[in-house]
This record gives structure tokens, C-alpha cells and sequence, in this order.
């Protein structure tokens, strides 16, 4: 495949530098999920007491871009980045940003985009070769 259509596959953690309330959340999803449409992004964002785990996905200079500005957001701290790999196809086309707050009780009413991901019978058909950034995923869902 050419460069031209290879994306850039990011997962970074960070840390709240204070816990999000869920009107909070939902205002952050919708400004991601507007800003994610716009430049062709992909992903998944999980929280857990002030933690943040996410995996980026779409054409390089923007997802570049957008790591960027979340590195100089002030609500965040603790940035590490744990996969940033170049791929071919996304592992979530489909969701501009889904979601899971890990915190809310299994019977509390979902976000709108809420994500499934961390529940073992909901996990989207996973490529027979998915890759190190899967794995990781599939590890934080292990121990959560």
C-alpha cells in the first residue's frame, strides 16, 4: 500500500489533574467527536479515576497535530505515549471516538457512542492479525 494511505495508530495515558464529572465527559465527546468527523479520526478513550487511556487513528500530520494539543492541555498531566506505529487499516473505522467511562456502574445510563469495547462478548471483530496496539488494549481491559 502507498505511504499516501497509511495511518497513524497512536495510544498515549495520561492523568486528569482532576476527576471528570459526567457532564464533564460528555462535553469532551462531543467536541472530539466533531473535531475527529472533521479530520477523518478515529478511536477509543477510556477513563478511570483521572486516568486516561486513548488510541488515535487517521492520516498522520493530523493525529500529530491533535497529540499535540492534548500534550499542552492543561487538564491533563503524565502524558506518556505507549504505541505510536504507522498502519494500514484502523482498528475502529467506524467510531469517531468511542468511549467507556470505567468508573459508572454497569446499570447507569451510557453516553451517547458509549463503548462496549471493555466487555469481552461486545468486542468488535478483531483482524485475525491484530497487532501490539490490540494487545495493549486488550490488556487494560483485562485488569480493569
Amino acid at each position: 500500500m502507498e505511504r499516501d494511505f497509511m495511518h497513524l495508530r497512536l495510544v498515549y495515558f495520561s492523568r486528569s489533574t482532576s476527576l471528570m464529572a459526567q457532564n464533564e465527559l460528555v462535553s469532551l465527546l462531543k467536541k472530539a467527536r466533531m473535531f475527529n468527523d472533521q479530520n477523518d479520526i478515529t478511536g477509543l478513550l477510556l477513563y478511570k479515576n483521572q486516568s486516561f487511556v486513548q488510541l488515535l487513528e487517521g492520516p498522520s500530520e493530523r493525529v500529530a497535530s491533535l497529540f499535540q494539543s492534548i500534550c499542552t492541555d492543561e487538564r491533563h498531566y503524565a502524558i506518556k505515549t505507549l504505541v505510536k506505529e504507522e498502519a494500514e487499516q484502523r482498528l475502529f473505522p467506524d467510531w469517531s471516538m468511542g468511549f467507556q467511562n470505567l468508573n459508572q456502574s454497569s446499570e447507569a445510563e451510557p453516553l451517547a457512542g458509549y463503548s462496549l469495547f471493555m466487555s469481552d462478548e461486545h468486542s468488535p471483530n478483531l483482524p485475525p492479525n491484530y497487532d501490539k496496539t490490540m494487545e495493549l488494549l486488550l490488556f487494560f481491559r483485562a485488569r480493569s
